[in-house]
């Protein structure tokens, strides 16, 4: 628990990093770095009207020189990400001397276009017919973590994909996130889902929050995981409004879940900004897909429809399950 919880912010000064242009580049290793040294870079975009959702992930290991990763687009709900409509995720690849600027094994090019501001990937999958070409401007300047090595940042999408043969257009909003310089152990951790969320309703309106579900909301599990405290559940994030970017300091958040007892279905959360205001959030997945972004965990990947005062926006919900968490309360014949 101790490293989610170092994420934590503990005073309204330190919300926010900084970050330069240089750190969208790989960084040096230290001399003492492990074989666990991480930089990862993610990048997608969604097509709402479609169901259709994009991840592209990739996590690389300076030291081990190999990078992990790929593409997956999902149109609706899947039961495992070998049901989507196109998937394609290596255990290890050449890690490339800058990973955006590069071509990779699974057909996907990353090319940094201006640091901090504009993207261009393209991707194509010749055996299924599946291909897209994206361009991703910034919406917002980098809202970068406390720990100065962690960004999440809304971006214009646009371009075109061709899935199974079918042409879409992408126009719309998404969230990238980068992290570099530090180790990200894969060992099994006995702890709730930690959900990833972000919304994107305008370039004058998103928000973004990591942390555990509140445990008042789940008398099932709180006897398993005391570490996670009333009002301590909130990791880190940030709500975009107008032209500030305002940090998080609490939030209250609920996840229906199916059948199953693990895949979301429905978000309820509010998020407490610096200052002071309450945003009320509702969130409806509209596609989803059990995606092992890390080999020991699941992460329930699902585009959402968002809600707020009114508007409407859209984004993701990365509902990251650890085993134990699923041996516990997967619900039985579902």
């Amino acid at each position: 628990m101790a490293e989610y919880q170092a994420y934590r912010l503990r005073s309204g000064s330190e919300f926010f990093g900084k970050m330069v242009d240089v750190d969208e580049k790989l960084h040096p290793v230290p001399s003492t770095a492990g074989y666990e040294w991480t930089e990862t870079n993610m990048f997608g975009f969604n097509i709402p009207e479609h169901n259709i959702d994009c991840l592209i992930y990739l996590w690389h290991h300076p030291v081990l020189k190999v990078t992990y990763g790929g593409v997956t687009i999902w149109k609706g709900f899947k039961m495992t990400h070998l049901e989507a409509e196109a998937c394609d995720f290596r255990m290890a690849m050449p890690m490339p001397a800058e990973p955006t600027d590069a071509t990779y094994p699974i057909g996907l090019t990353v090319r940094m276009i201006a640091p901090q501001r504009e993207f261009h990937l393209t991707w194509q999958h010749v055996k299924e017919d599946s291909s897209f070409d994206l361009m991703l401007t910034a919406a917002m300047p980098p809202a970068v973590r406390h720990t100065g090595n962690h960004l999440t940042q809304m971006m214009r999408t646009r371009g075109t994909l061709v899935l199974r043969g079918s042409r879409y257009t992408i126009d719309g909003l998404h969230s990238r996130d980068r992290s570099w310089g530090e180790h990200r152990s894969e060992s099994p951790t006995d702890l709730p889902p930690i959900a990833w969320m972000v919304g994107t309703f305008a370039e004058d309106f998103a928000f973004h929050v990591v942390g555990f579900e509140s445990p008042e909301h789940h008398p099932e599990w709180q006897s398993h995981y005391p570490s996670v405290k009333p009002a301590e559940n909130t990791l880190w994030g940030y709500v975009r409004d107008g032209s500030r970017t305002l940090g998080v300091i609490a939030s209250d958040l609920y996840i229906h879940r199916a059948s199953d007892g693990l895949a979301p279905e429905r978000i309820e959360l509010t998020v407490r900004a610096e200052n002071g205001v309450d945003y009320r959030l509702e969130g409806r997945v509209t596609a989803l897909v059990p995606q092992p972004c890390w080999p020991n965990m699941i992460f329930f990947m699902g585009l959402t429809e968002w809600r707020c005062n009114g508007r409407v926006g859209y984004g993701d919900i990365q509902d990251v399950n650890q085993s134990a968490h699923m041996r516990r309360f997967r619900r039985l014949g579902s």
